[in-house]
């Protein structure tokens, strides 16, 4: 199974940079593979927060929803999206 980890300095507090992260409607700002987002379920992240994210893909654009299953402000958030041929957590 792939891994992907990454490390980037920050200016922002430990709780901005958190709550920026936990805010899945940011991907799109700093991964340049996601199109755009919709928010689905809750405002910003937390518990539940729920969030179309639509990719480029080989086949053109794919949609993966993504649940935030773990929120533990400020150390963890867990985002989650499962379909056929990918699980990204």
């Amino acid at each position: 199974m792939a891994h992907y980890v990454i490390s980037i300095r920050s200016s922002r507090s430990p709780a901005d940079a958190f709550s920026y992260m936990a805010d899945l409607r940011n991907f799109a700002h700093w991964d340049p593979g996601v199109r755009r987002v919709s928010q689905i379920v809750g405002v910003g992240g937390g518990d539940g927060a729920t969030f179309d994210v639509v990719v480029h893909s080989l086949r053109g654009e794919l949609t993966l929803r993504y649940v935030t299953t773990q929120h533990d402000e400020p150390r963890l958030v867990v985002v989650e999206a499962r379909s056929r041929m990918l699980t990204s957590i």
